[in-house]
């Protein structure tokens, strides 16, 4: 409240003033001035298009901005008959929304309803806006695109599954056909394609005439790498049809295309990098109704063929390195063991599991004029590295042998021949070798004489399951030029058996823990439940043990190598093959025609095992598969099994075969060599003494045995036996 004096200041309020009300200020509800120039003026600032009609829909006012977007519309214009058609449509049908492209433009408006009837249309131009929010979406399919093609070609690394992938994947997003255009391994005149078209159930192949790459416009540069960039060979817009010069050009690319696919109305050709050169064409064809291919399309047809030529091309290397690796792994496999006269031999390999199946590990057998050599090595390293040199070991070794035949002394030739090869100084592996020979004694043992260079110790099983290191000892070969080696000798008696193997074996992690190592103590245990069964099924139960205790891990080379003493070799034409049954009996099983027939055990055949006989005998070797066998139930594996039981079960073994009406098969052994000495007193023929002799002995040795017969497995992979 203030105050007024006459003649003075306002002042405050005071006695013998005049009192007067403040002025209020302007309320907010109060009417604009009615100034139609200020009016105009604030309508026309304003980024939007505005357009007012009365309540009969004509128009009463628009603003500068309407006058540019929306020339067509002047006061006194019907709305609902304008030639916009898209606004036109909106006022007739009482929406209050529209959308539309106009001269080029999008145009998005909102009606706003006034009184009286009135009503005022914002519109917006939001070109800008949408060309952004395409560009947003086209980006994100872009690169769902190529995402899913990364997948669909990284999936598999062989060469025919890659060209189906591409030419799959472009359609319908690119395209609505494809074609692949490329030259197979090894490079010929007339170029193979495979197609794919929207509506066909399958990629189609075929093989091109020689004018394919001539007749359409830019795929010879593309499959001769003349061109890096894509090149559209025909792009004709819809309402434009090709020319007909231009569709004679494409008469052999239209060939390839389905009956049902009428005229292609536009085709983009962009060129695929191989390895160190043209992986081929990759040929995009949209109908004629379908827009051509725009920039963003020929720049997505460029990333996708160049990650389809790097998929081709890596196909293309991992084949031929495939070819190679199995080349190279069917000179390093181990070999078909030869027949040897009174020997049975059998052997296992597994290459490393994160290896192209060649290792360092391998053995190998040669036959000699008395007996049989054999060898186990186990080179330093894996993979091609120490195939490489696994392969010089063995082809200086098969010709070492012939000039020398002594264990020892071969050994030091192998030595001095490594390091006198040229690529000596920079090779830093060796190689832990184990060579020995084996020789058939008369009365059905073996003798073998085995020499050491760094290996680890061959185990020897006696027939009652104990085992016994044989302590050769030595040096590497390869890794001192003066390695000194040793050897050491020891006899086979018949049930016997000598297992040569590599550190793969004792060295294989696994177990419940997944990193406790096989070990040496469990080998023994898994040989000496395996006693008295031939050599080929120890192998197979070895590598069946080994197998399970890996689960399915990685793992070193393994090699192993039994040798034992074939029964009957020394029987006069005795060509059948001896299987010793459940109950002692000893038959020689032949067919019909004569021929040796399968041999059995209990009435079950026995897989993997060779023949025995003379030396024209045949052998045998098992499939070469590394399916995994599950395990029987009736068998465990002799660590969960007590020692005391395993013992118990030896004494009753022995209690019953002494008891046995047929009495030990040792004595009567010694009795029947005694009565075939010259001057013996018994009047047994020295024929018969000698099959009675082995009959006991055989007898003696299948009781032990018929409680192991659950214990033989079925056939392993990659065991070779051979017995003569």
């Amino acid at each position: 409240m203030t105050t007024t004096r006459p003649g003075g200041p306002a002042g405050p309020a005071g006695s013998g003033d005049r009192v007067s009300p403040a002025p209020r200020p302007p309320s907010s509800d109060a009417p604009l001035p009615a100034d139609p120039r200020l009016a105009r003026e604030l309508l026309d600032g304003l980024a939007e298009a505005v357009v007012t009609t009365d309540h009969a829909g004509i128009v009463t006012l628009v603003n500068a901005t309407a006058g540019g977007l929306l020339p067509e519309l002047t006061p006194g214009t019907d709305l609902a008959r304008c030639t916009v058609a898209a606004l036109a449509s909106a006022v007739r049908r009482g929406a209050e929304t529209f959308d539309t492209e106009h001269r080029g433009r999008r145009l998005r408006g909102v009606c706003r309803r006034l009184a009286a009837g009135r009503c005022a249309w914002y519109v917006r131009d939001v070109t800008e806006e949408q060309a952004r929010a395409d560009a947003l979406l086209a980006e994100r399919s872009r690169t769902a695109f190529l995402a899913q093609a990364g997948s669909r070609l990284g999936l598999s690394l062989h060469r025919d599954q890659a060209l189906r992938a591409t030419a799959t994947l472009p359609v319908p997003c690119l395209a609505d056909a494809a074609l692949v255009v490329h030259h197979p391994p090894p490079a010929t005149d007339r170029p193979h394609w495979i197609r794919y078209a929207e509506g066909d159930p399958a990629p189609v192949t075929g093989i091109g005439s020689t004018e394919l790459t001539g007749s359409v416009p830019g795929l010879a540069e593309a499959l001769d790498g003349g061109t890096t960039e894509p090149s559209p060979c025909l792009d004709a817009e819809p309402a434009e049809p090709a020319e007909p010069a231009e569709l004679a050009d494409l008469a052999e690319l239209a060939e390839l295309l389905p009956d049902s696919f009428g005229r292609p109305g536009a085709v983009l050709i962009s060129p695929m990098a191989g390895a160190g050169g043209p992986g081929g064409a990759l040929i995009l064809v949209r109908r004629a109704e379908r827009p051509g291919f725009d920039q963003r399309d020929v720049e997505l047809a460029r990333e996708f063929a160049a990650r389809a030529g790097a998929s081709l091309a890596a196909a293309q290397l991992y084949g031929e390195q495939a070819h190679l690796a199995r080349v190279l792994q069917h000179s390093l496999l181990p070999p078909e063991l030869p027949p040897l006269p009174g020997l049975a031999l059998a052997g296992g390999y597994r290459a490393a599991g994160d290896s192209l199946r060649i290792g360092g590990d391998f053995y190998d057998v040669f036959r000699t004029e008395r007996g049989g050599m054999f060898a186990l090595g186990d080179v330093c390293g894996r993979g091609v590295g120490a195939a490489v040199l696994t392969g010089r070991v063995r082809q200086s070794l098969q010709t070492l042998r012939l000039v020398e035949r002594r264990p020892v002394e071969l050994m030091r030739l192998l030595n001095r021949a490594l390091f006198d090869a040229p690529d000596a100084a920079r090779r830093a592996q060796f190689t832990a070798l184990l060579l020995g020979t084996a020789e058939p004694d008369a009365d059905g043992g073996a003798r073998v004489r085995v020499a050491g260079g760094g290996h680890p110790a061959p185990l020897l099983v006696r027939a009652d399951g104990t085992t016994t290191p044989v302590r050769v000892g030595g040096m590497p070969i390869g890794a001192f030029t003066t390695a000194t080696f040793a050897e050491a000798e020891v006899r086979l008696a018949p049930g016997e058996l000598l297992l040569a193997y590599t550190d793969g074996v004792t060295e294989a992690r696994g177990g419940p823990t997944a990193m406790e190592m096989f070990g040496e103590r469990r080998l023994r245990e898994v040989l000496a439940s395996a006693a008295g069964l031939p050599p080929s099924a120890v192998v197979d139960r070895l590598l069946q043990v080994v197998d399970d205790w890996l689960d399915g891990q990685s793992h070193d080379d393994i090699a192993m190598l039994a040798v034992d003493a074939a029964p009957g070799h020394d029987r006069p034409g005795a060509h059948g093959r001896r299987c010793r049954r459940p109950g002692g009996q000893d038959q020689a099983e032949r067919a019909a025609d004569g021929s040796p027939t399968a041999p059995s055990w209990g009435g079950t055949p026995l897989p993997c095992h060779g023949t025995t006989g003379g030396a024209d005998s045949s052998w045998s070797r098992a499939t070469r598969s590394n399916s995994r066998t599950p395990r029987s139930r009736a068998w465990r594996p002799s660590s969960l099994i007590p020692a005391s039981t395993s013992a118990s079960r030896r004494r009753r073994s022995r209690r019953s075969s002494a008891s046995s009406p047929r009495a030990s098969g040792v004595r009567c052994r010694e009795i029947s060599r005694r009565s075939t000495r010259p001057g013996s007193r018994s009047s047994m023929p020295a024929a018969t003494s000698r099959s009675q002799s082995r009959l006991a002995e055989e007898s003696s040795m299948s009781s032990r045995v018929a409680s192991r017969r659950r214990l033989i497995p079925s056939c392993r992979s990659t065991t070779m036996t051979a017995r003569s």
